[in-house]
């Protein structure tokens, strides 16, 4: 066997190793199995568990040539009373991963969000803007990203806005299941971003993973990923509607109110308008289409 061979190089010069994705379950980890089949081996905490697991271990194990981090502590309310929970997941464990990943010159893409800005720069934001997070999960999201970078300074991290599939308890099913049982809906109508389809994040992660990101080459560091176009959450759920049409009883009883009007344990950021144009402008990755991600997860929903 060549030496070629042996690290997973085909004859025609092709990288056939898998991209590892840490995490299983998940939205994205679900949307990377699915749209990379045999390129992708996922490990859920059955087989890795980010918190106790030693990463190096389970990097040689599979030789991979990226790894993606589709594992994080998301539940945004429960992060206000499990802070150290938050911070253990969200940032220790990444720092681990990224470090372990560095060792072996592995390229790393990490997963952050949009809460880690307070909203209230008044249009769509860079990836330079000052990092304000209102809650304990941006913070601890903020505290990864920074931990990563001085882990694993060639690593990327893409911040990505209300993610969304068809699966999970996510915001679509919630209000799509409420509205099939003939329940009035009551949806924010002052909280505006960009909503990114799972499966468009998942594609995007995947051509990434055959790329060298180097900051050296200023090809590393914080990217923007989202769909488009903007749209409050008032907005998808009234498109939701929309596409779903005589599946759902009409008319959808759907009342617009005010982030005020809904107060959660966790304080949300209004406005999050992500600018993307860094990764279109650097690896040629343009935004997502969460109108065309919609009408996919209703259509697997209601065919």
């Amino acid at each position: 066997m060549s030496d070629d061979a042996a690290i997973g190089i085909a004859s025609g010069g092709e990288d056939i190793r898998p991209v590892l994705v840490i995490g299983e379950s998940g939205q994205l980890a679900r949307a990377l199995v699915e749209a990379g089949g045999d390129d992708v081996v996922a490990a859920g905490r059955a087989r890795f568990d980010a918190l106790t697991g030693q990463a190096g271990a389970l990097f040689d194990e599979i030789a991979p040539r990226a790894v993606v981090n589709a594992s994080a502590f998301t539940d945004v309310n429960g992060a206000e009373t499990q802070r150290d929970a938050a911070m253990a997941l969200n940032r220790d464990a990444v720092a681990r991963m990224g470090e372990a990943a560095a060792e072996r010159d592995l390229p790393f893409f990490h997963i952050s969000t949009d809460y880690v800005f307070d909203g209230k720069a008044g249009g769509p934001i860079g990836e330079n803007a000052t990092t304000r997070p209102l809650n304990v999960y941006g913070e601890s999201k903020l505290a990864g990203e920074q931990a990563l970078a001085e882990a694993h300074p060639d690593a990327v991290t893409l911040r990505v806005a209300w993610l969304f599939d068809s699966e999970g308890g996510s915001f679509l099913k919630a209000i799509l299941g409420r509205l099939e049982a003939g329940q009035p809906v009551r949806i924010v109508a002052d909280q505006h971003s960009a909503p990114t389809y799972a499966a468009d994040l998942a594609r995007a992660l995947l051509a990434l993973s055959r790329e060298r990101p180097s900051a050296a080459e200023g090809s590393a560091g914080i990217f923007h990923y989202c769909g488009g176009p903007y749209a409050s959450w008032v907005d998808f759920a009234h498109a939701a509607v929309a596409l779903a049409g005589d599946h759902l009883p009409e008319p959808a009883d759907i009342t617009a109110i005010a982030s005020s009007d809904w107060p959660q344990p966790a304080e949300r950021p209004l406005d999050t308008r992500l600018d993307a144009s860094r990764l279109q402008r650097v690896w040629k990755i343009g935004p997502g289409d969460w109108q065309a991600g919609l009408r996919a997860v209703i259509d697997a929903r209601y065919g």
